[in-house]
């Protein structure tokens, strides 16, 4: 699709171009501008006289509503949270965006700063009908004996409701570190109630790469950096009730320092 806003340069080539001579048409397949596009240059070149390149049209609106340092504070708010709204935006700085809109805040992230809007959908683990059919499911076989379950029968486990059993871990919803010291004071991870990777045939077969992964990545960080919390700021340790099987991690704020 051939534009109509044209720059200093195709301005001063298509009055080049016409001085030599050159057809309308020609003007316009070389420059790659529309004949009407050409047409206006040319009528404009002849109003000022003397063949002068034309300024550009005017831009239409009124005043810039922003300046580089509320363009600045718009941009560092959706890097910060890319699911930041404008709404959310305008109330974060109420003074500094008083006079600015809405749809001003969008079109600065969209064409300005080039920011545009791909906010994913956070959808629930469980839908309300997923959630339906479990219960009717649990309460239609609730008063079934062990023979009734017969071989074959496909069984989940839910591990997020073990982690968090009193039946195996006492104070479950506290963070107790001391919990995995041995009578000897020695780190364990055998607990009965511990299966972050399953259990039975459907076990992760890559535990033991996991556990590996994991034990060095922990002491690379923990090596080389500092966490602490913001003040005035707590963390927290709620758990998302529809996550029936995975523990998604919910966000946190937190200082990260280089350790010297």
């Amino acid at each position: 699709m051939v534009g109509i806003t044209t720059n200093v340069g195709e301005r001063a080539r298509v009055v080049a171009l016409r001085e030599e001579g050159v057809e309308i048409n020609e003007i316009a397949a070389r420059v790659g501008r529309g004949r009407a596009t050409v047409i206006r240059i040319l009528g404009a070149s002849r109003r000022l006289g003397d063949n002068q390149v034309p300024p550009p049209k005017p831009r239409l609106g009124g005043k810039k509503n922003t300046s580089k340092m509320t363009d600045t504070l718009i941009r560092r708010s959706v890097i910060k949270n890319p699911f930041v709204t404008s709404i959310e935006i305008k109330k974060e700085y109420p003074e500094l965006l008083k006079d600015v809109s809405e749809r001003t805040v969008r079109h600065r992230l969209h064409h300005d700063l080039n920011l545009r809007a791909h906010r994913a959908a956070r959808k629930p683990t469980l839908t309300k009908a997923m959630k339906r059919k479990r219960l009717e499911f649990c309460a239609r076989y609730k008063e079934w004996t062990p023979d009734q379950w017969k071989k074959g029968t496909m069984v989940g486990c839910s591990i997020v409701s073990v982690h968090n059993s009193c039946r195996y871990w006492d104070k479950p919803d506290h963070f107790q570190p001391e919990r995995w010291l041995d009578e000897n004071n020695k780190f364990t991870s055998k607990k009965e109630g511990f299966i972050p990777f399953s259990i039975g045939k459907r076990q992760c077969a890559g535990e033991s790469l996991a556990r590996m992964e994991l034990l060095i990545f922990t002491t690379a960080l923990f090596q080389s950096l500092n966490f602490s919390i913001p003040p005035g700021n707590t963390l927290s340790l709620e758990v998302n009730p529809g996550d029936a099987f995975f523990s998604l991690p919910i966000r946190q704020d937190l200082i990260v320092t280089i350790r010297k």
